[in-house]
């Protein structure tokens, strides 16, 4: 019926629910920390209007696993180290896999200024240049090399 539930700072202002906030903005805000639920082995968090399931977030820790889902369809898993886009398999000697069969990889792209200007780049960054020299460079770890197809 509103008002504070305890002095642990849970506060219910009849539609909404607060720790560490008086003033609650949604169903439930926690502000000033962090929230942990021990479940078991798989936790979920769901965002729905309505019946309709907008967005999940879904782990299994059985297998060491955290999906992103968006309208039903998985976006996005993380297993054991690796991330797949586009996949709920990612490759086990790689730390991304993307996968599709409609669009592509597109790395940063940035001016030679903007490309010189990285601060102590590592070994392997990967950027597209879009004025002087247009194309892929590679820090090699002393200098930028521009992809050469030929």
């Amino acid at each position: 019926n509103g008002g504070v539930l305890a002095a642990s700072q849970v506060y219910d202002n009849g539609a909404n629910v607060g720790i560490g906030t008086t003033s609650p903005y949604g169903k439930f805000h926690v502000s000033g920390g962090g929230i942990t639920i021990e479940t078991g082995n798989s936790l979920s968090f769901y965002y729905s209007i309505g019946s309709q399931l907008i967005a999940s977030i879904q782990s299994d820790l059985s297998v060491g696993a955290l999906t992103f889902n968006t309208n039903g369809v998985e976006r996005m898993r993380m297993v054991s180290g690796r991330i797949g886009i586009g996949t709920s398999t990612p490759e086990s000697t790689s730390l991304l896999d993307l996968t599709s069969t409609s669009a592509g990889f597109l790395p940063p792209r940035m001016t030679l200024s903007q490309r010189t200007a990285i601060s102590s780049p590592a070994t392997g960054l990967m950027v597209y240049q879009t004025d002087n020299t247009v194309g892929v460079y590679v820090y090699d770890g002393s200098t930028w090399r521009r992809l050469n197809w030929t």
